[in-house]
């Protein structure tokens, strides 16, 4: 079973990239079987398993961060 699932994934994964169906479902045996529940039955680390997730920061999420202090009122300086 772990021969067979090691050659399915082999095919599903291009440059460490999931390329199969996004339900990442197989069929093995005439059994449909959620890709990373199986391969972690059998002890198989999927490529993708080891990335987190990247955090992207929209223009306006860096202009407020920016721009987070200028409604701040200024207790001390000059006048």
């Amino acid at each position: 079973m772990k021969q067979k699932l090691e050659r399915i994934i082999s095919r599903l994964y291009v440059d460490g990239v999931y390329k199969g169906n996004s339900a990442r479902t197989i069929t093995i045996y005439g059994e449909e079987h959620k890709l990373d529940a199986i391969a972690k039955e059998v002890g198989i680390e999927l490529p993708d398993a080891k990335k987190g997730k990247k955090v992207v920061n929209t223009i306006e999420d860096i202009q407020e961060q920016e721009h987070a202090d200028m409604e701040q009122p200024h207790s001390d300086g000059d006048s």
